[in-house]
Order: structure tokens, then sequence, then C-alpha cells
């Protein structure tokens, strides 16, 4: 069906975006605490960023329950 299709593309590309996301969190929680410092604030932005993503990813699983669409 055409709107399991479209749901599955949305969710494609916010698993990707997580997942590019959740790489740069990783790469922030690597540096040394003196750089780290300097990046609190544009860490709470990836974070944002994260828990956005994340919304989007359980939109998309209630909305193929919801329809009672093929999963994802």
């Amino acid at each position: 069906e055409q709107v399991a299709a479209e749901l599955a593309r949305h969710r494609a590309q916010h698993e990707e975006t997580l997942a590019t996301y959740r790489s740069l969190e990783a790469l922030l929680e690597e540096l040394p605490p003196a750089r780290r410092e300097r990046y609190r604030y544009p860490r709470q932005t990836l974070r944002m960023g994260i828990h956005y993503e994340q919304a989007w990813l359980a939109w998309c699983d209630e909305a193929v329950r919801e329809l009672e669409l093929p999963p994802v």
C-alpha cells in the first residue's frame, strides 16, 4: 500500500538521521573533559535532534499499528 511505503520511507530517513546524531554524540563523549565543556550547549541542541528523531520513529510505529498496516 502507498501509505505503508511512505511510512517506510520516512522511517528509513529518520533512522539514518538518528544514527548520524548518535555518532556525533559519541564523538563528543570521546573528547577530553576540557574540550567537551566547550560543546555543552551544542550538545543540548544535538540531544533535541535525537529526541526529535526518536519521536518520528515512535510516531511511524504507532501509525503502522493504528492503521493496521504491515510492519515497515
